[in-house]
């Protein structure tokens, strides 16, 4: 599916007599298509090394998500919860002030919007919910995981992902794509977007981030903490 440019999608496979597998993938809504279908790609290879005779699996990639099972799990999850907070904290109140902006838009905007919201000033922040869930439950899941100040205090960015929802900052611009900006008056021709980020993408590497950096993104550089609540 994601080979054909589609970014979320489920599945119950299963023959008679045997017991259905689900499985569902997606990725973060600024990925381009290209970016999207190499990051469910290596989260798949991902799975067939580490989980192959699993009955469950889990794969968190920088840019995207892929889970199966031998259970239904299309519904809200709150009970799992995984992050990396950026071990370099700060006290500047402008900083603290433009994060806590980013993260109130990203937070009340996206159930408003299919359940993914970008906002940028001065931070760069991005949150999304999982697609089978729906616009009360995607407020819910975010709700229950907002407080990002218990989890990573004062840091200059972080990483939330729950079984439902997930959101990110950071000071620097990890997007694949930003949102298009309103068109210029005049007839000229709005700018091209910006080529397509292999790094969301990439499998990870030695030094990347547990369960989840992509290897090449802002966190895997620079030391970061990571943490995981069942």
């Amino acid at each position: 599916m994601a080979s054909q440019g589609i970014k979320y999608s489920v599945a119950t496979l299963g023959i008679p007599n045997t017991n259905p597998v689900y499985a569902a993938f997606q990725c973060c809504g600024d990925l381009t298509a290209h970016s999207c279908y190499v990051c469910v790609l290596n989260a798949t290879h991902h799975l067939y090394d580490a989980c192959l005779n699993s009955l469950a699996a889990r794969v968190q990639l920088d840019g995207c998500f892929l889970r199966n099972e031998n259970r239904s799990f299309f519904s809200l999850d709150l009970n799992y919860i995984t992050g990396l907070c950026y071990s370099q904290e700060t006290s500047d109140v402008t900083a603290l002030r433009a994060i806590q902006e980013v993260m109130e838009g990203i937070l009340s905007l996206a159930p408003k919007q299919g359940g993914f919201a970008v906002v940028s000033h001065g931070v760069f922040g991005v949150t999304q919910c999982i697609g089978y869930i729906n616009s009360s439950e995607c407020s819910q899941c975010l709700t229950t995981f907002s407080n990002y100040r218990g989890y990573c205090d004062s840091e200059m960015g972080m990483q939330i992902y729950s079984g439902s929802c997930n959101y990110r900052f950071e000071l620097s611009n990890f997007l694949d794509t930003l949102p298009s900006p309103p068109p210029a008056p005049g007839p000229a021709a709005p700018p091209a977007p910006p080529p397509p980020s292999a790094a969301r993408a990439a499998p990870p590497t030695p030094d990347a981030a547990p369960a989840g950096g992509s290897g090449k993104t802002h966190f895997s550089e620079t030391p970061f903490l990571f943490f995981q609540v069942r």
